[in-house]
């Protein structure tokens, strides 16, 4: 009985993602990978079937920030250069005149000119000597713009920070979930959701973001540009350096927000993207509804998260959020495409369809079905 229920469910659910129910579920699981896909003059992002497009400010970045084909990636990175990082986890990157990129096949995420590997060890290549050498970091923001200046974040929560020693330090405390650089300037995102920012000291200057605890991600602002904020109710706020409101694009179907050193953009939940300038919104040729910005969300494999299957998420979700999925080990039951535990305790179901999409329902997540996130993307970050 229990199986046809939960079947007739299954096959009505909508195809909606609930923010709150998700935040509450995984907070520390969003934007573990910052999504920087805006450069200095151009704006690179991933299409949902793996693939590249740019658009470009002038003919001459686009004769030298012309990306590579293929439709084998899975995050990007733009700055001064753009990297990419496929799906073997390999690293292709283009653009300006750089050193030779790191080979290998263990990279994660990769920001302006460093990678964070799948072991937590962070290679950085035409920069200076400094670069921590624990593994323990599970994101990287760097600036490849000014004089460099690049921070990580620690799996205990905590910020190392180098290069720029002109810049104070960053904030001390454990509990910080992402960081994003911008020109010898950061911010970051605390887990009760509010935002700290620091940067070089310049008469006049303030780094003061706004105040509140209903942020999910920050996009340091760049020289001149204003940060932004992407807000748990879907809208963007952006302030200048001396803390005010500046030219924000309106709307709370925003699930991406990247800046540089000369325009914003937001990637919306259609899978649109609009960009804008300090005072007002611009048009690019980046035009449809099959963008996922600076990383993909759907079936993000590394090399440390495809010996993982099904019975692994079950486990680690139940270890690391047992007050929603009680008792452990629960039997594992298959329906047509379905792998799905029932957890008696909390009236929980935790599902994957075809090894993939993975859902909750129930108990504290409420009676419709909500999707969030795919399995190995969710793997990727529960290991650490």
């Amino acid at each position: 009985m229990v199986k046809q229920i939960f079947k007739i469910i299954f096959l009505l659910w909508k195809q909606c993602i609930s923010l709150l129910i998700l935040l509450s579920f995984l907070n520390s699981m969003v934007y573990a990978i910052n999504p920087e896909f805006v450069g200095i003059n151009y704006i690179c992002s991933l299409k949902n079937n793996g693939s590249i497009a740019c658009w470009f400010n002038d003919v001459l970045s686009q004769s030298n920030v012309l990306p590579p084909t293929g439709n084998d990636f899975v995050q990007i990175s733009s700055g001064s250069t753009a990297c990419a990082i496929k799906n073997n986890g390999s690293l292709v990157c283009w653009g300006k005149s750089f050193p030779s990129t790191p080979e290998g096949n263990n990279f994660i995420q990769v920001s302006g000119t460093c990678a964070l590997k799948s072991d937590g060890r962070i290679s950085c290549w035409g920069v200076p000597s400094n670069v921590p050498t624990s593994n323990n970091f599970t994101q990287i923001s760097v600036d490849d713009i000014g004089l460099f200046y690049a921070c990580a974040l620690k799996n205990d929560g905590g910020i190392t920070c180098w290069g720029d020693n002109r810049v104070p330090s960053p904030p001390i405390g454990n509990n910080f979930t992402q960081i994003s650089v911008g020109v010898s300037n950061a911010c970051a995102l605390k887990n009760d959701g509010s935002l700290v920012c620091w940067g070089l000291s310049i008469r006049g200057v303030s780094y003061k973001p706004p105040l509140g605890n209903n942020f999910i991600q920050v996009s340091a602002g760049k020289i001149l540009f204003p940060s932004c904020a992407l807000k748990n109710n879907g809208s963007i706020i952006c302030w200048n350096t001396h803390g005010d409101n500046t030219f924000v694009p309106t709307g709370n179907n925003f699930t991406q927000v990247s800046v540089s050193a000369s325009h914003g953009c937001g990637l919306k939940t259609d899978g649109s993207i609009i960009c804008w300038k300090s005072d007002r919104e611009i048009t690019t040729s980046l035009t449809g509804n099959d963008f996922i910005g600076g990383q993909l969300i759907a079936g993000i494999q590394t090399v440390e998260t495809s010996k993982y299957n099904n019975s692994h998420l079950f486990e680690l979700a139940e270890k690391k959020f047992s007050e929603f999925f009680t008792p452990a080990k629960s039997k594992t039951l298959t329906l047509d495409n379905w792998e799905y535990r029932y957890y008696s305790k909390t009236d929980t179901y935790l599902g994957i369809l075809s090894k993939n999409e993975t859902y909750v329902l129930g108990g504290t997540f409420g009676s419709e079905i909500v999707r969030v996130g795919f399995r190995n993307e969710l793997i990727d970050i529960l290991v650490k």
